[in-house]
C-alpha cells in the first residue's frame, strides 16, 4: 500500500500516527479492497497537523498521492 515508510518518516519528526487500514472482505487470503486513513498529531498540543485516507481495489497498478519526505521537512518540522 505504500504508506508504511510515510508513518515512519512522521515519526521521525517526532509525530505521533494514528492509522487504521479495513481490509475487504475481512479475513480474505487476497482482499478486494482496502480503506486506509491516517492522523498525525504533534504529542505535545495533540493537534492533528496532517491527515490522508484513501479507498482502493486491489488491482495492479493502484497508487495514491503521498507527502514527500521534503515537504515533510520544509513544511511541518517542529
Amino acid at each position: 500500500m505504500g504508506q508504511w515508510p510515510v508513518w515512519a518518516d512522521w515519526t521521525r519528526l517526532g509525530y505521533e500516527v494514528d492509522y487504521k487500514i479495513d481490509v475487504y472482505p475481512p479475513g480474505a487470503v487476497r482482499p478486494d479492497m482496502f480503506d486506509s486513513s491516517y492522523v498525525v498529531r504533534d504529542p505535545k498540543t495533540g493537534k492533528i497537523v496532517y491527515e490522508n485516507e484513501k479507498s482502493f481495489k486491489n488491482k495492479a497498478g493502484q497508487s495514491f498521492n503521498r507527502i514527500t519526505w521534503r515537504d515533510m521537512q520544509e513544511n511541518y518540522t517542529r
